[in-house]
């Protein structure tokens, strides 16, 4: 039993590990512009406006790129995993 539960626990980290990598490589497809807006706002956390100023940016323009981003992200995940 607690093999089983060990095992089991290496496998869903190793998938995780994989997951993860697939994610990386799927943001350095972004375009740079992109990529840069992608990732001022989920992995600095700047709000969609502080994203727009830091890049002298239109809000929208951001907040599309945003969704863009999201959009190629998943597909490069379901493609690749």
């Amino acid at each position: 039993m607690l093999n089983d539960h060990i095992a089991q626990s290496s496998e869903d980290k190793l998938a995780e590990k994989e997951l993860e990598l697939i994610y990386l490589k799927a943001i350095e497809t972004l375009p740079p512009r992109m990529k840069e807006a992608y990732l001022l706002r989920y992995e600095t956390q700047l709000s969609t406006s502080e994203s727009a100023n830091r890049m002298k940016s239109n809000p929208r323009t951001i907040k599309n790129q945003h969704v863009k981003a999201k959009k190629i992200i998943i597909a490069y995940i379901h493609q690749n995993s």
